[in-house]
């Protein structure tokens, strides 16, 4: 986890770089907005579902209601941010979470291309 800046930063938190390029990269969601928790939350990714539109906390997989300006985190006393809806899980539970997660989307993204590759095949043959 990164150590919490002292003021509103739009960057990525850098400990989430990596995990938000692999779930852009596998292109079933769009990421909107993450924070890493600075050991005090559960990290959070927010992210919008490319099929249906509906927003997503990428490691509960509970549906947001979508929010004017994606207003999602809420500011602690301390200056973290949070997301009210999502209850606290432990960060081996959002391992877990994530690592199923990420297995399941490559097996879609691995049969979406097995089926590209079917059709292709067809086409060539005609």
């Amino acid at each position: 986890m990164c150590d919490k800046l002292p003021y509103s930063n739009p960057r990525i938190d850098k400990c989430l770089i990596k995990e938000i390029e692999e779930i852009n990269e596998i292109g079933l969601y769009r990421t909107i907005l993450s924070c890493c928790g600075h050991n005090k939350y559960a990290k959070t990714i927010v992210v919008k579902e490319r099929s249906t539109g509906r927003i997503l906390e990428y490691f509960t997989k509970i549906e947001l209601k979508p929010k004017k300006r994606n207003r999602y985190y809420k500011r602690d006393p301390e200056g973290y941010y949070y997301i009210p809806e999502i209850p606290f899980i432990t960060m081996s539970e959002a391992i877990k979470n994530l690592r199923e997660h990420t297995e399941k989307m490559r097996e879609q993204r691995r049969k979406r291309n097995e089926e590209e590759y079917r059709e292709l095949e067809k086409r060539i043959e005609e």
